[in-house]
């Protein structure tokens, strides 16, 4: 039975025997030396890309390595076949966790969304036009091209995409991947929220300070107010998502 516990002490008695260090070993297969302590510590397996040369590096064969072994004779033919069943329940086990992940984000968003519609209507009387109240398109475009231009100006557009794709599950990564990249796509999502909502108090003080002076238009004085505070609610629902984004992906880990 495949058990990531036991291949990971025996790739770790196979590079002590070789003299590696887990940054030696890493170098020698091309990954991280933090992918290398996690398979070691049992927190995953090797990506399938790189155990081929994790086997060369470590002279055995890839049945040896995910039975966490030394297998001869009959004992290799039957732990093969064992082997390769467990990594077929795996892969599917694997599958149905993203779509189970999908799945929950996509419920959390709608969920969400949901809650403030009947917040709305609970305060503000059963009326589909309380909805035009709080939708302005040019204040929600603004929100959208003002956390493109922070990403852009801080370098953190690619992580960000990888974070969204890989949540909606339109993008694969490995474990290996995923380990390297999820500090850089938690970065972005944390800047990205943050970037939001400064941009968004800076945008309203502006606008704050626009409608002090046409007070002697009190007829525009309303309205003018509502759509200051539109933008940081934008802002505030926004940052809601992408927190609920960093959770997804750490629970990916």
């Amino acid at each position: 039975m495949l058990n990531q516990q036991r291949t990971g002490t025996f790739i770790t008695e196979l590079r002590k025997e070789k003299g590696y260090t887990q940054k030696q070993l890493a170098d020698e297969i091309g990954v991280s030396d933090k992918a290398v302590s996690r398979w070691e510590t049992g927190r995953g397996l090797p990506d399938t890309s790189v155990m081929p040369q994790l086997c060369e590096a470590l002279s055995i064969s890839l049945n040896e390595l995910l039975a966490g072994e030394r297998l001869t004779g009959d004992a290799y033919t039957g732990k093969a076949e064992e082997i390769m069943v467990d990594l077929m329940k795996k892969t599917e086990d694997y599958e149905l966790e993203k779509k189970k992940g999908r799945r929950g984000f996509i419920l959390g968003i709608v969920m969400l969304f949901a809650f403030f519609l009947f917040l709305l209507f609970t305060m503000m009387g059963n009326s589909l036009s309380v909805i035009a109240l709080y939708l302005d398109i040019p204040s929600l475009l603004f929100i959208v091209l003002m956390l493109y231009i922070a990403l852009f100006a801080g370098g953190c557009t690619k992580d960000f995409h990888l974070a969204f794709a890989t949540i909606i599950g339109r993008k694969s990564i490995s474990d290996d991947e995923l380990e390297e990249k999820v500090q850089s796509m938690d970065y972005a999502l944390t800047y990205a929220m943050k970037m939001v909502l400064l941009g968004s108090v800076f945008t309203t003080l502006v606008a704050i300070v626009v409608i002090l002076t046409q007070l002697d238009d009190y007829s525009s004085i309303g309205p003018n107010l509502a759509v200051a505070i539109l933008t940081p609610t934008y802002a505030l629902f926004f940052s809601l998502i992408l927190m609920i984004m960093r959770a997804r992906i750490h629970r990916m880990r």
